[in-house]
């Protein structure tokens, strides 16, 4: 009988958790759809250049506060200081400016929980050792065709 009943219990706590793990799923899936409309409205309504860039001081001075008020609503931890280290993360061109990819991808790793920002600092430091890259390959082929 005590094995029985031990059984029931049992399988009611498994039942239980994992519809708690199905929630927390839909939940996850419901803020990734959010952040990524708001991440989308708040780099369009900063001033953008003809391809779509913003410099990064508007990021800075206009997108952050909104994202820090984005991040408040989503229960997202960070901090002033994370802030603005992330938006020198953005650039991963190291263009000066920030795309709309680049911003919500920023933002997004952010939120999902990518902290401290050494994960952006590895993709970041990675893009910019690529373009030094191409530009070598480039003077290369320019050199080898004297």
């Amino acid at each position: 009988m005590i094995a029985l009943l031990t059984g029931v219990i049992s399988e009611s706590m498994f039942d239980k958790n994992q519809i708690r793990n199905e929630e927390a799923r839909k939940e996850a899936d419901d803020l990734v759809c959010t952040l990524e409309l708001k991440t989308q409205e708040i780099h369009d309504m900063l001033p953008l250049d003809s391809e779509g860039e913003a410099k990064k001081e508007d990021v800075m001075s206009i997108a952050m506060p909104a994202v820090a008020e984005l991040f408040d609503s989503a229960l997202v931890e960070y901090t002033e200081f994370n802030l603005v280290q992330l938006v020198d993360l953005m650039d991963t061109d190291s263009s000066g400016k920030v795309s709309a990819g680049e911003f919500q991808r920023a933002i997004m790793t952010y939120a999902a929980g990518v902290k401290p920002l050494s994960i952006q600092e590895v993709h970041y430091n990675t893009y910019v050792c690529l373009q030094r890259m191409e530009a070598l390959q480039g003077s290369m082929a320019t050199v080898l065709e004297l």
